[in-house]
């Protein structure tokens, strides 16, 4: 199998292989979109540094270079600088990217999950009442269908609330 020499030019100038970079572009999509966009602007920086040095390497392939070593600094800084006694550089850029992963993590709901699952099937229980479908029968449904435990008291609060 013959290398591509554009392959062999990535090579090159990233100091990475193809598999390399397959797994920092894994990396980069579980990233913070915030994290990214540095990654990126990194990488139209790169391009315009290295221009004068490879001259012979088009814009997007000096972009997509400059990308890859932007994502690997950050994979670096995230997970092997923290644990080397060099890791005082990188402290910030790892607390930096661990801050914008809280951010990015959804707040939880104070209401039980429960509630919403019984609600999300509420139209069918409702079309079942009107058949005059016993709250037991229903429960017995919800729990064997859609895998919801609860009891025939609790569907018939949820239904109160609903048909008010």
């Amino acid at each position: 199998m013959q290398h591509d020499p554009v392959q062999a030019l990535i090579d090159k100038i990233t100091n990475t292989d193809e598999a390399q970079r397959k797994r920092l572009l894994k990396y980069a999509a579980n990233l913070p979109d915030a994290s990214r966009r540095k990654a990126m602007a990194s990488a139209v920086d790169f391009n315009y540094k290295a221009k004068s040095e490879f001259p012979e390497v088009g814009k997007v392939t000096l972009i997509y270079c400059g990308f890859i070593m932007g994502l690997k600094d950050y994979h670096y800084s995230e997970h092997t600088a923290s644990n080397r006694k060099n890791s005082a550089e990188y402290a910030d850029l790892a607390e930096e990217i661990l801050e914008e992963r809280i951010m990015k993590v959804p707040k939880k709901r104070k209401e039980s999950s429960i509630k919403y699952k019984v609600k999300a099937h509420i139209g069918e229980i409702h079309t079942a009442r009107k058949k005059s479908i016993s709250f037991r029968d229903i429960t017995v449904y919800l729990n064997t269908v859609c895998k919801i435990r609860v009891t025939a008291e609790y569907v018939r609060r949820i239904y109160a609330e609903y048909s008010l």
